[in-house]
């Protein structure tokens, strides 16, 4: 996932990389039990955490930081 990296903590996982254009460390964490039942039962990210907003449900699917994507989408122009 885009060299998106996984940390245990607990009931919880961080998920982080180092983003291509800031270079500065991106990260979420959300609810492992949660991220385990997104992955595996394949249900909408934004069903299984309405918490999270756009940007933070973007890098949990794609691992595209909001800076990435916003410089990707310049490109696309």
């Amino acid at each position: 996932m885009n060299g998106v990296k996984t940390n245990l903590m607990g009931r919880d996982v961080c998920l982080s990389k180092t983003c291509s254009v800031t270079h500065e460390e991106y990260s979420i964490i959300v609810s492992f039990p949660k991220y385990v039942m997104w992955k595996e039962k394949k249900k909408l990210v934004q069903d299984v955490f309405p918490e999270l907003n756009a940007d933070e449900r973007e890098f949990l699917i794609s691992g595209w930081t909001p800076a990435e994507w916003i410089e990707m989408m310049s490109h696309e122009k």
